[in-house]
């Protein structure tokens, strides 16, 4: 960084951004190079709802299909656009939340270490 410039590299030191600075923050100027191949290496991927969430930092059906009807992104197509997708075991922990502290409680510790309060997560 400097003057007003940003150059971003990965870790094999290969220029993958650069932007400048506009008031507090940097606009960068990103754009995705994909690999050359070989003519005679073939791969195919398949593009389904699940792989798009994913690539997108789970965004919801609705606005993947939006993306896809109104042609928001270069690119962006589904092999089976007619397929649910699939439950996001991610999805579902980031939304469970746990209840609330009580209001008042029966029990009040009177020193130090009589009383501790943790969080625990089952994986």
């Amino acid at each position: 960084m400097g003057d007003g410039m940003i150059q971003l590299y990965d870790k094999n030191k290969n220029l993958i951004a650069v932007g400048r600075r506009v008031e507090e923050m940097y606009l960068l100027d990103v754009s995705v190079r994909m690999p050359t191949q070989h003519p005679s290496v073939t791969k195919i991927i398949l593009y389904t709802w699940a792989n798009w969430h994913h690539q997108f930092g789970h965004v919801g059906i609705s606005g993947l299909q939006r993306m896809l009807a109104h042609n928001l992104v270069d690119g962006f197509h589904v092999t089976t656009p007619d397929s649910p997708m699939n439950t996001c075991d991610a999805c579902i922990q980031a939304k469970q939340t746990c209840a609330s502290f009580p209001k008042h409680t029966e029990c009040w510790a009177r020193n130090a270490g009589e009383l501790t309060h943790t969080d625990l997560w089952e994986a």
